[in-house]
């Protein structure tokens, strides 16, 4: 993303409704010969009592009689005075052929807890913690916490499941459209961990982008939220930091065996930059690795830029990480691919590599892989 900067990155568990409701449905089924052939006898004939279908059908009174009954506790039919109707869900079975039953169902929808959004099905299938886990559980979620302890959201608004029963697009948050009679059950807090990270773009101001893991890419649906609502943003702001910037990357420096004075610098747009020297990137002991030239790397929740004052390293940093970015779905044309090269050659200062600059690489280098898709290209 060329217009943003990393800043600054926060563990966060999102507080999420998970809401339990019961709902009806109509279940088809295929009718049984008598069932139909009774059903049809009484809305297309208009036989509506039991000693008329029995003549009607050859049958003993006894046999309809069992029929009927049936058929009212399917609610298909009504009997009043002796006489036989069809109830609505009788006279849609009779008109599509299949046999239709009313059926109860429980399901569990999921909503923020901070506008009650209903989320997308995508969330339906990861795991969701019910409670916070404390700092000192040794999980892979032990840095995941609450926005903030005194950061509760809203209470659930009844409203928000008869706002999503009205929308037409509901089967994509969980709900399908053949749901009706909605009541809601249960209502529960589980959490979303997601990994926000704080980022400024050109101009400078910040904005939120968010990784979970229920969006493939960036999760849209938790970023709108940090810009819907100002007191999610506000309170990652006031978020406080571990150390000052210098503080912080001299640790950094010396914990990986550097000297501060000499490889720490500040940009003029607030990226710290750590500037190493060339033997960190190549070679067997290297400790990066030379893909690594000009990203930023995590530490205390906050980003570094890698950098090699080399610019043949750094066009030889960039060789490698095209080839190795040429298998993204989204880079599936020429242009997306030269677009995505000018962005890389803008962040490693190095002139311009494009689609066929690659080409010539990838065949100097035998890569068979690289050279197919390549070549498929439009």
């Amino acid at each position: 993303m060329s217009d943003l900067r990393p800043k600054r990155y926060f563990t966060v568990l999102f507080p999420l409704w998970q809401v339990g409701i019961r709902a009806k449905f109509l279940d088809s089924q295929p009718y049984e010969v008598l069932d139909k052939f009774l059903e049809r006898a009484v809305t297309e004939c208009g036989i509506n009592t039991v000693d008329g279908l029995a003549t009607f059908f050859g049958l003993r009174p006894s046999v309809i009689r069992r029929l009927v009954a049936f058929l009212i506790k399917l609610g298909h039919i009504e009997m009043r005075g002796g006489e036989i109707t069809l109830t609505t869900i009788g006279s849609r079975s009779v008109a599509m052929s299949v046999r239709y039953t009313i059926k109860h169902i429980e399901q569990e929808l999921l909503f923020d807890s901070f506008t009650c959004s209903p989320l997308p099905k995508t969330y339906y299938s990861i795991p969701l913690p019910t409670e916070p886990l404390p700092p000192c559980e040794e999980t892979y979620r032990q840095n995941f916490r609450p926005l903030s302890a005194r950061f509760a959201g809203k209470p659930f608004q009844a409203k928000a499941l008869s706002e999503l029963a009205a929308q037409p697009d509901r089967d994509d948050f969980n709900l399908p459209k053949e749901f009706t009679d909605l009541t809601t059950t249960s209502v529960n807090t589980v959490y979303l961990p997601v990994y926000l990270v704080r980022a400024a773009n050109e101009d400078g101001a910040d904005t939120y982008l968010a990784f979970s893991r229920g969006a493939n890419d960036r999760d849209v649906f938790i970023e709108r939220l940090c810009a819907d609502v100002p007191s999610i943003k506000h309170t990652l702001d006031v978020e406080k930091t571990n150390d000052e910037p210098d503080i912080l990357w001299t640790k950094w420096a010396s914990k990986n065996g550097f000297e501060p004075a000499q490889v720490l610098s500040e940009l003029p747009n607030g990226v710290w930059r750590a500037t190493l020297p060339n033997d960190v990137f190549t070679g067997a002991a290297s400790k990066f690795g030379l893909p690594m030239i000009g990203s930023y790397r995590p530490f205390e929740q906050h980003f570094i830029q890698l950098w090699c004052n080399d610019a043949r390293l750094r066009r030889r940093a960039a060789e490698e990480r095209a080839l190795s970015f040429l298998k993204t779905p989204q880079l599936n044309t020429r242009a997306a691919l030269n677009e995505q090269l000018t962005y890389l050659c803008q962040q490693l200062e190095i002139d311009t590599l494009n689609a066929d600059d690659l080409c010539v690489i990838a065949r100097n280098r035998d890569e068979s892989q690289a050279i197919e898709i390549l070549d498929s290209l439009v």
